[in-house]
This record gives structure tokens, C-alpha cells and sequence, in this order.
């Protein structure tokens, strides 16, 4: 793709942010405020990952 220097220019300039306005990179349950007790939480929830007052056995199969 070939693209002119006034056109380039100006798909660069749309990803420059204004002055004083700040760019917000993460929220949620990715947030950095206790983000390992959300995550934790959150896959606990879905059964990603066992709970840690249940027993830690892990049975391997043979395949």
C-alpha cells in the first residue's frame, strides 16, 4: 500500500492524544489496584484454575 506524505501524516496525527488528556490503558479486573486478587476471583469462578483449599492432586493420564 502506497500512501502520500499528507495521508500518512494524517493517520499518524489520529493516535496522538491532545494535551493534558491521558490515555487509559487498563480497567476492569485488569486494572493494576488489586488486579492478582480479581484475576484469582475471576478464574475461580469460570474453574479455570482449583481452589486453593481443595486438594492439589493432579492424576495424570497416560496419553
Amino acid at each position: 500500500m502506497t500512501l502520500t506524505v499528507d495521508e500518512f501524516m494524517r493517520r499518524f496525527f489520529m493516535h496522538v492524544l491532545p494535551r493534558k488528556i491521558v490515555k487509559i490503558r487498563h480497567y476492569g479486573i485488569l486494572s493494576n489496584r488489586n488486579r492478582s486478587t480479581k484475576l484469582q476471583k475471576c478464574k475461580e469462578l469460570t474453574g479455570a484454575v482449583q481452589n486453593k483449599k481443595q486438594d492439589l492432586e493432579v492424576k495424570l493420564s497416560v496419553a
